[in-house]
């Protein structure tokens, strides 16, 4: 197993928080802009990771990827540029497994910023949710989730992590 990877916040990639920026600069909530800026948002998150892999450095995807489609999309474009460049990559997740009340709560708190989402669209996307598993490619499975205090707690088992 390899280990886990060290999180440097500039190697985290994630439309949300492009968007979030953007959002801020024009006076607006990320709401407001999400459906005009996420394929830019996209496409310099598709930026970032050629950088990242044309240097052979580790990075982190922050995606909502709630199926095993979903992650296969993601890791076949990871897959077709590292290719491109004559690198190769390995595939790493942590999913967080998070109750529906912590999630409706850090719903509620993102009001503010005009980031949360309606109700019935939380609860159709943890109807969707599918555990990753072993055949989807990933050399270490992390399934992270909070205990009563808060706290983030990785679960093992094996050589892989659930």
């Amino acid at each position: 197993m390899r280990s886990k990877l060290t999180i440097q916040p500039d190697r985290v990639l994630s439309t949300d928080d492009t968007i979030e920026e953007f959002a801020k600069k024009s006076g607006q909530t990320y709401n407001q802009v999400w459906k005009s800026s996420i394929k830019w948002a996209e496409e310099v998150m598709k930026q970032q990771m050629y950088g990242f892999i044309s240097n052979k450095m580790d990075f982190i995807v922050d995606r909502t990827l709630l199926t095993k489609k979903s992650r296969r999309s993601m890791m076949d474009k990871i897959s077709y540029m590292a290719k491109g460049l004559g690198v190769s990559v390995e595939f790493q997740i942590y999913f967080l497994d998070t109750d529906f009340d912590i999630i409706t709560r850090v719903n509620s708190e993102r009001t503010i910023s005009g980031r949360s989402l309606p109700i019935d669209t939380l609860e159709e996307m943890m109807n969707r949710v599918v555990l990753p598993q072993a055949d989807e490619g990933f050399t270490d499975i992390f399934v992270v989730r909070r205990d009563s205090r808060g706290q983030f707690i990785s679960h093992t088992q094996g050589s892989k992590s659930y």
